[in-house]
């Protein structure tokens, strides 16, 4: 698992912790709109290829949070890995590279689609009658929050 405070800041200038995924390992650590963290991909041995990846994740939520650190609700926002360091000026591609080239394109194509569909069903929701019903009730209560 990798934790870092920007996704994809150059190495050198970022804070990157790696922890091993060690059987019966807990980590805890605060989660925020900068607590970038996720890990690569899992490649388990052959004689233990039929085992897979097993986590619990338990997420605490405070009530009052400092207005810097509050963002607006929104989606889990995923980044893709950056290229791998060996894609450089002549180097020259085998058809291993080529394939792991071809599989990191196509993960990145496929979640821009899915963010592409999820923002048209956001989109879809809020045009709603049933949303825009819902907003003009609770406004009255949303401006008294507002005003505390």
């Amino acid at each position: 698992m990798t934790c870092s405070p920007k996704p994809r800041a150059p190495r050198e200038r970022d804070e990157i912790v790696r922890i091993q995924p060690l059987a019966n390992r807990c980590v805890i650590f605060e989660t925020n709109e900068r607590s970038w963290h996720g890990f690569e991909r899992i490649a388990m041995p052959l004689e233990l290829a039929d085992i897979g990846r097993r986590s619990v994740a338990v997420y605490y939520y405070t009530k009052d949070r400092p207005a810097a650190e509050i963002a607006p609700a929104h989606g889990t926002v995923y980044v893709p890995a950056p290229l791998p360091e060996w894609v450089r000026a002549w180097y020259t591609l085998t058809q291993d590279d080529s394939d792991e080239l071809e599989v990191a394109i196509r993960r990145r194509d496929t979640q821009i689609e899915y963010l592409y569909h999820r923002e048209l069903e956001f989109s879809r929701i809020l045009r709603s009658p049933t949303h825009r019903l819902a907003a003009a009730l609770t406004a009255p209560l949303r401006w008294l929050r507002g005003r505390r």
